[in-house]
C-alpha cells in the first residue's frame, strides 16, 4: 500500500538525506514542508558545527509539526556514478540502516518508519536496496532483542517500490524459516495490505505498508 511516512504516527521517521542535510527533494522535502522549517534550521546548525554527515551515519532533529517525535536523517551510499553497487555500497547501506535503528533505540522510541534509502538521486537499484534494508532490519531485531523498538515500518510512496519491499520481506522471511526451527507470529491488519514478520527471540516486528 502506498504511504506518506509523515501521515503516520510512528515515533520516529528515517529520512533519506544527503551529506549536507539539504532537504530539497523527495521525502526530505516533504518532511520539511509538512514539519516546518525548524527541521531544516536544526539540520543547518548541525552542518555549521560538523561540516557534513558521513555515509553510513545519521543525525536526528525534532519533527516540527509532523506527528512523529523525531526525524532521523540517514545518509546512505551514492551509486549514481557507478554502473552497479559495489560490495562497499552494500556494506554502507546496511551500516546506514543499522545506525538509524540504533539511534532510534537510543532515543527510546517504540516505532520507526524506514524508507527506501539511497534509491532516489543516489540511484541504488530498488530491488537490491530492498534486500539489504530488509535483511538489516531483521538482523537488528535478532541482535537486539531488548530494543525499545516494537515496530519497524518499511513505507514508501511508490506502489512499485512498496511491492519490491513486500517481496523482499517475504523472501527474507522464507530464507530465515529454513534456518530457524520456527517463527513465532506473523502480525496482520484488517485495514491495510501490509505484510509483517515477527522473529522469534524479539518483540520487534518489521512491516511493509
Amino acid at each position: 500500500m502506498r504511504g506518506d511516512p509523515t501521515d503516520w504516527s510512528t515515533d520516529a521517521i528515517v529520512n533519506d538525506a544527503n551529506s549536507l542535510l539539504y532537504h530539497k527533494s523527495g521525502l526530505a522535502a516533504t518532511i520539511v514542508r509538512k514539519g516546518d522549517q525548524v527541521i531544516q534550521r536544526e539540520s543547518n546548525e548541525w552542518i555549521y558545527r560538523y561540516r557534513e554527515v558521513r555515509v553510513g551515519s545519521v543525525v536526528w532533529t525534532s519533527a516540527g509539526k509532523v506527528s512523529s517525535r523525531f526525524i532521523i536523517h540517514a545518509v546512505g551510499p551514492d551509486v549514481s556514478h557507478y554502473r552497479w553497487p559495489t560490495q562497499q555500497h552494500q556494506l554502507n547501506l546496511r551500516r546506514t540502516v543499522r545506525s538509524a535503528l540504533v539511534v532510534a533505540d537510543a532515543l527510546g522510541v517504540t516505532s520507526v518508519t524506514m524508507p527506501a534509502i539511497s534509491t532516489g538521486p543516489a540511484r541504488y537499484p530498488k530491488y537490491l536496496a530492498a534486500r539489504e534494508i530488509v535483511a538489516e532490519c531483521l538482523q537488528y531485531c535478532d541482535d537486539y532483542p531488548a530494543t525499545s523498538l516494537r515496530l519497524i515500518v518499511l513505507m514508501n510512496e511508490g506502489e512499485v517500490t512498496t511491492s519490491i519491499f513486500t517481496q523482499a520481506l517475504k523472501e527474507e522471511r522464507q530464507q530465515r524459516q529454513l534456518q530457524r526451527s520456527s517463527v513465532v507470529h506473523v502480525p496482520t491488519t484488517t485495514d491495510t495490505t501490509s505484510f509483517g514478520a515477527l522473529l522469534s527471540g524479539t518483540n520487534a516486528s518489521v512491516t511493509v505498508l
